[in-house]
């Protein structure tokens, strides 16, 4: 899966092995990629590096996905988001479409095989035209 417009990745995902393998699976494909435990750290990261694209979870501590989707569209909006989500802890929500109409351009149910992960970075690069050089 060669990067083609997307290169820098910042996870935002409080399941550590979870983001730890999808950390190594999109640095073995040649992006660089920082993660973070909550959105309020994934803002952090955003505000001193570059990236393309963030995968966020929805419910995290401290400031979950929802949230974090609106700050990021607010202060970056040439960021893509894929939403992330194995549930809803509301009755009659679904938070994964809630994500899209807050600005996620993409979203996973979990559990997701890396194998699925890759396919959705790929759609993405494929709508995303290439960096200028």
């Amino acid at each position: 899966m060669p990067p083609v417009a997307i290169r820098h990745v910042v996870i935002i995902e409080d399941d550590k092995p979870l983001a730890i393998g999808m950390q190594k699976l999109l640095v073995r494909n040649g992006f660089v990629v920082h993660t973070a435990n909550n959105g309020r750290m994934g803002l952090e990261i955003l505000g001193r590096e570059q990236a393309d694209l963030v995968i966020t979870d929805i419910f995290m501590e401290d400031m979950e996905g929802l949230e974090t989707i609106v700050a990021i569209k607010d202060k970056y909006p040439q960021v893509l988001i894929m939403a992330m989500s194995g549930g809803s802890r509301f009755v009659g929500l679904d938070c994964l479409d809630a994500a899209q109409k807050l600005g996620a351009t993409k979203v996973l149910q979990k559990p997701f095989s890396y194998d699925t992960l890759e396919k959705a970075i790929q759609e993405l690069n494929s709508k995303t035209a290439p960096l200028q050089t």
